[in-house]
């Protein structure tokens, strides 16, 4: 995921003049000119003091301010008191991030829904007097996001739909764009950032994703970039594409359950990074020796304790595991002979590390069937339930197909999964 700037002020000229080379500018209104702060604190060069009901800063509308396929809002600031919600940053009809009584940081995005899609923090975690830098993203693809000096506090789902252009009364720094002073912002105003989600998603950065590891993968992007571009065909890359979308979005479904039901979700996430982490050096050493990742019993003593710290305390993520799960194994993009034949062809890719699973090969290192699944939801259903219960049954295809069937007798589930061999993957 990569962002394109869309308007940036640091206010180091005592002015809102756009950094970013894109002219959205914004008209500053203050009672007097000595209300511009300089240096405020390390890191920061000037920031704008807010004391009077009608200071704002106000960007006009534009044609730019809609079509956003996600976005993200970044602001420095430091409250004098909080006496009242106080307005950060709102794109009118479009989002919102601001301060409300009680210490609560909030955003909100408007995609056309009945209600407002909101994440707040805990109450009393923005305090007078202190500096803070706020984040609040949204991609769109469901996930909104809402983060704290670098802390995530909190995450959820949405419709999925993009936000809503921003409406005739543009953007408001410390101001609502309603037209009253009821949300003035009270305090110091520093740099503020919005940025838009780049369109643009290459085919060879999915992959790279998939197969690669870290800087080893980055490093090959331009062979990447050509080798994938040949080599698949049209449909090929259509199908990683759409497996991408899947796997992205079951990725956000996992963080949405995993880190914002936790009871802990700042104590799970650093946990979790930790495991990832580990997890990321094992395939690098493994890219690097050429050795087969899937072997390595490390692996499944970093998956379980990965399991385990997500699932603790969490009652709702083992079902999601394993449905999301079983989405991704039904929509994968190539099939391992194809897989098999990119990387024959081309060994300088780096998928030696994690090769994929050709489950019709008997040397496989899950086995020559998929009973390595029915294993998988046995055994999640059997830690949460004992046996399992009707209520937590994966979902099932109306007509099974011939040379793929799973039975899970732990959780009585019977679950078809379509595993097709021709080159779309589909």
């Amino acid at each position: 995921m990569s962002w394109k700037p869309l308007l940036h002020f640091s206010y180091e000229n005592h002015a809102a003049l756009d950094e970013t080379g894109n002219g959205f500018n914004g008209r500053v209104e203050l009672p007097t000119a000595d209300r511009w702060s300089d240096v405020p604190v390390d890191g920061i060069s000037t920031a704008i003091r807010f004391d009077h009901p009608e200071s704002k800063i106000v960007v006009a509308t534009r044609p730019q301010f809609s079509g956003w396929r996600g976005f993200r809002v970044r602001v420095y600031f430091s409250i004098d008191d909080v006496p009242g919600r106080l307005n950060l940053v709102e794109g009118d009809a479009s989002f919102a991030l601001f301060v409300e009584p009680d210490g609560v940081l909030r955003g909100t995005i408007n995609d056309g829904s009945s209600e407002w899609w909101g994440v707040s923090s805990q109450p009393g975690r923005i305090k007078p007097g202190r500096w803070y830098f706020a984040e609040l993203l949204y991609d769109a693809g469901k996930l909104l996001a809402l983060s704290l000096d670098g802390q995530l506090l909190g995450i959820r789902i949405t419709a999925g739909l993009p936000v809503r252009p921003v409406a005739t009364a543009g953007i408001r720094v410390g101001y609502w764009p309603g037209g009253d002073a009821r949300y003035t912002f009270k305090g110091l105003m520093g740099p503020v950032w919005i940025d838009t989600l780049d369109e643009r998603e290459p085919t060879v950065g999915i992959i790279n994703k998939l197969l690669c590891n870290g800087s080893d993968g980055t490093s090959r992007l331009e062979s990447w970039q050509a080798i994938l571009e040949k080599e698949l065909s049209s449909s090929e890359k259509a199908s990683v594409k759409a497996f991408g979308a899947t796997l992205n979005d079951s990725l956000k479904q996992l963080l949405s359950v995993v880190i914002g039901q936790a009871s802990s979700p700042v104590t799970t996430l650093d946990e979790m990074t930790a495991l990832a982490d580990d997890l990321g050096q094992l395939a690098a050493s493994h890219e690097a020796a050429g050795t087969n990742l899937l072997l390595d019993p490390t692996l499944n003593a970093l998956l379980q304790k990965l399991y385990t710290v997500a699932c603790h305390n969490n009652p709702a993520a083992p079902n999601v595991f394993v449905l999301e799960a079983l989405k991704l194994l039904t929509t994968m993009p190539l099939s391992a002979t194809r897989w098999k034949e990119i990387a024959n062809q081309h060994p300088e890719l780096c998928t030696t590390g994690i090769r994929p699973i050709d489950l019709s090969d008997p040397n496989n290192p899950v086995g020559s069937d998929s009973s390595w699944i029915d294993d998988l939801i046995n055994r999640l259903c059997k830690q949460k339930h004992g046996k399992g219960n009707e209520g937590d049954r994966p979902p099932t295809t109306d007509k099974p197909d011939n040379n793929s069937t799973v039975h899970g007798s732990g959780c009585d589930v019977h679950v078809h999964i379509h595993c097709c061999n021709n080159e779309g993957g589909k």
